[in-house]
């Protein structure tokens, strides 16, 4: 709890009282949760501070606030329960332009922890120490162009409710891609309403409005999905523009607009409009009434009002059908966007955020480029190495706790010695059993690949070093050989002879590896594959 005394049970009445201070302000409290990606595990107290630094970014640091840490999720999170009023002056926090405040904040506090950055609506620059906001480039938009023109957009909240309810799959995701085109090319071809309606039933599809835009629904099993989830060019309101108003089906299926319109949330609020319209016309029927009479007349309506939607309610609660229970998200579900955007065929961000994806949903995609030979190797360090489906491999940064900070991604057909993209700055790549008694050093992932098909014997422990020892990084690397028999594969460094010195000079007693075997002049697969063949024939152990 911050600027409140005593324990829970006391939080709420001094937040309540201190609302008090401030009655023209309709809604006092604000929740703000702050979430984590499954591969980072921050501890409470880290969890804590980040909080208070994020209330102190949006200028919240003197304001009643309760902290609540939950880890009942795969993402953990911090929920912020704030009193938008001042307990001194009773001035309300302003929460203009909150969207962007927060993400600043959200930045800094990445910034200060040493955290990776999230991908956000914005850019960011750290102009004296500080995290500016900058906006995207040219091309982030044109890239939003070409996903919303091949649907690429999340489930909306009632596909996802009708998830939920019916314990169903994804209408988007079971929908083949020939099916998907072929209804593309009925919706773009279609010269009327009814070429669209015949043409799509020939696929078990509908085409119906609801709310303000349409759905794509399944005539046999009433699954839906939106219809710009086709493509922008096929939203209710382009679909108009082009074929003029639209003109419902003849012998439509049970679930079309008319019957959705009927539902359980559209019956409710037909209600609340119509109580409405005749609260409106009482107001108007009182004008130059008694006071104390209008006001016995209106709050004996709002009663009878009231209990016409308690009423309501309880009649469509008992005739609705049985909810089934909420499914668990598989860990497909959870990343449908990603493997949807994979579909499309565009190319992957490059981003922290992208890699991140492709580090999750790795272990469910079958890698077309990767050998026999990578897809072993993978399957032994799974934890720290996975083949990313796009002719790359991901190798983890991890920090001292073990916490995934970032990610090095290595083309499988391309200049072995070609620099890495780093996401992230933090953090040691690891490869191999960390409880092992010797720690091998080399520069790039590539090496480290071909380091283990040299392996005699046990398997050692792999650290990446990379192209540049920060104080950080030294650190780290100190902390990890602590104890340790370590080797220097003194061919990885041969093109960087700074950073062979400096670890000779930081190891003295390190033994020097030569990778005798290494040709420089082809790509990575299929030179680990001449490495194999030739270890294979000399008889040696592979890790």
């Amino acid at each position: 709890m911050l600027n409140l005394i005593g324990d829970c049970q006391d939080a709420s009445t001094q937040m309540a009282f201190t609302a008090g201070l401030n009655p023209p302000i309709r809604a006092p409290c604000s929740h703000i949760v702050l979430c984590f990606h499954e591969t980072e595990r921050p501890s409470d107290d880290d969890l804590l501070s980040a909080a208070q630094m994020v209330l102190n970014e949006i200028g919240a640091s003197e304001h009643q606030a309760i902290l609540a840490v939950h880890r009942n999720t795969d993402s953990t999170h911090v929920h912020i329960i704030l009193n938008r009023v001042h307990p001194s002056t009773g001035a309300s926090l302003s929460l203009s332009n909150d969207y962007a405040r927060l993400e600043r904040a959200c930045r800094q506090t990445e910034h200060r922890f040493g955290w990776p950055a999230d991908r956000g609506r914005f850019d960011i620059a750290l102009v004296n120490g500080k995290i500016e906001l900058c906006p995207k480039p040219q091309e982030h938009w044109d890239r939003k162009t070409q996903e919303r023109a091949q649907g690429l957009r999340p489930d909306g909240k009632a596909v996802r409710e009708h998830h939920r309810l019916t314990n169903q799959g994804y209408l988007r995701n079971d929908l083949t891609a020939n099916l998907r085109d072929f209804a593309r090319k009925i919706l773009k071809t279609a010269l009327h309403w009814r070429s669209v309606h015949s043409g799509l039933k020939n696929a078990g599809l509908e085409y119906v409005p609801a709310g303000s835009g349409a759905r794509i629904r399944e005539i046999k099993t009433q699954r839906f999905m939106q219809a710009n989830q086709l493509g922008a060019a096929f939203s209710f309101g382009a679909m108009c523009k082009r074929l003029g108003t639209f003109i419902p089906r003849s012998n439509a299926s049970a679930g079309t607009a008319q019957v959705a319109q009927s539902g359980y949330r559209e019956q409710i609020n037909n209600l609340k409009r119509k109580q409405l319209r005749a609260r409106i016309a009482v107001r108007v029927t009182l004008r130059g009434a008694r006071f104390f009479a209008a006001q016995g007349l209106r709050a004996a309506m709002r009663e009878s009002q009231n209990n016409e939607i308690k009423a309501l309610k309880h009649q469509l609660t008992a005739t609705r059908p049985p909810r089934m229970p909420e499914p668990k998200a598989t860990h497909l579900e959870r990343y449908r966007l990603v493997l949807r955007t994979r579909q499309s065929g565009l190319a992957s961000r490059d981003d922290h955020t992208a890699r991140r994806q492709d580090w999750m949903v790795a272990p469910s995609i079958k890698d077309p480029y990767a050998s026999q030979i990578i897809k072993d190797t993978v399957a032994r360090h799974q934890n720290t190495l996975r083949v990313d489906g796009n002719n790359g491999l991901l190798f983890a940064r991890c920090d001292t706790k073990g916490r995934i900070v970032g990610f090095d991604r290595m083309l499988l057909e391309a200049d072995p010695r070609a620099p890495i993209r780093e996401t992230s700055t933090g953090g040691v790549c690891i490869i191999g059993p960390q409880p092992a008694d010797t720690c091998l050093l080399v520069r790039t992932p590539f090496d480290a690949i071909t380091s283990l098909l040299q392996v005699d014997g046990p398997t050692p422990m792999i650290v990446i070093v990379g192209n540049a020892l920060s104080k950080a990084r030294t650190a780290h690397i100190n902390w990890l050989t602590k104890g340790r028999k370590i080797i220097i594969n003194e061919d990885s460094f041969a093109e960087r002879p700074d950073l062979n010195q400096q670890l000779n000079e930081m190891f003295p007693n390190a033994k020097l590896l030569t990778q005798a075997h290494a040709q420089k002049t082809v790509t990575p697969e299929s030179q680990i594959s001449n490495i194999t063949d030739e270890y294979s024939a000399e008889g040696l152990k592979f890790s």
